[in-house]
């Protein structure tokens, strides 16, 4: 059905032998033993693509194209800082949005990996523009101190 079972994702998965993770109460917490971590997609098959293809039978619309960060029209539509949000992830973690949805559709046969790399060679690590000035002048932050705070974050 969905993913391999793991009772923490987080700590078995993808980064965890990659970076060491911060000592912070977060990151530290230790769950106790008795208590399980259950994922939906453990039980589920989730295709948000899929969903998405339903929900339009019953009047869902898309964005209609390509969003600014990413491929696909149908994920986060409802917030516009959503955008910076996935950029900070490229900055931060070097790869975006337009990554995890490639690795999604080629997971589930929609596209080739060489698709993939071409889309997120295409989308990801470009700065979004559309909401960036609004952005900037809700947080009183100048498009240079931007890009310095950006810098800070930015893997090596």
């Amino acid at each position: 059905m969905g993913t391999k079972k793991k009772d923490d994702q987080f700590t078995e998965g993808l980064f965890i032998d990659k970076i060491p993770l911060p000592n912070t109460p977060v990151y530290g917490y230790q769950k106790p033993s008795s208590v399980k971590s259950i994922y939906l997609g453990d039980y589920v098959e989730w295709d948000a693509y899929k969903q998405v293809e339903l929900m339009k039978q019953y009047g869902f619309t898309t964005f209609g194209g390509p969003m600014e960060w990413s491929f696909e029209d149908y994920e986060n539509l409802d917030t516009k800082y959503v955008a910076l949000h996935d950029y900070f992830k490229w900055l931060k973690y070097g790869y975006g949005r337009a990554t995890d949805q490639a690795s999604i559709a080629i997971h589930h046969g929609r596209m080739t990996r060489e698709e993939g790399e071409k889309l997120v060679a295409q989308y990801d690590g470009k700065l979004p523009t559309k909401y960036l000035n609004e952005f900037l002048k809700e947080f009183n932050i100048s498009m240079e101190d931007f890009l310095i705070l950006c810098k800070k974050f930015t893997m090596p």
